[in-house]
């Protein structure tokens, strides 16, 4: 298993949908929600395809509309593609990466 962020990116925003093929670990800072609105990372293995839940990070009875709170999640059985759901904004810092990381794509929040 790698060390934690041997080599990172900055992702950007995660609410839509990111290619994380060659990276095995995302930080992720969650900010804004729905109160009762359970916030989970899903994945797929294509961008537009069906996602499906992959982590819960908060659940529902714990889901506010002021939440702002940071999560590492290890990626080893995600899908190729990536996204949060639940939150207002959830930004990402993509670790652990096969590839070079001046080549992933960063998108604005």
């Amino acid at each position: 298993m790698n060390t934690m962020f041997d080599k990172c990116a900055v992702a950007g925003d995660i609410t839509q949908a990111i290619d994380r093929r060659g990276c095995w670990s995302v930080a992720i800072c969650i900010i804004g929600g729905t109160e009762s609105t359970a916030v989970k990372l899903q994945s797929c293995e294509t961008a537009g395809g069906s996602f499906t839940d992959y982590k819960e990070l908060i659940p529902a009875s714990e889901a506010a509309t002021d939440q702002y709170k940071g999560f590492v999640v290890d990626l080893y059985g995600a899908g190729k593609f990536i996204k949060v759901t639940g939150a207002v904004m959830a930004t990402a810092v993509l670790g652990d990466c096969d590839h070079d990381v001046k080549n992933i794509a960063i998108k604005a929040g």
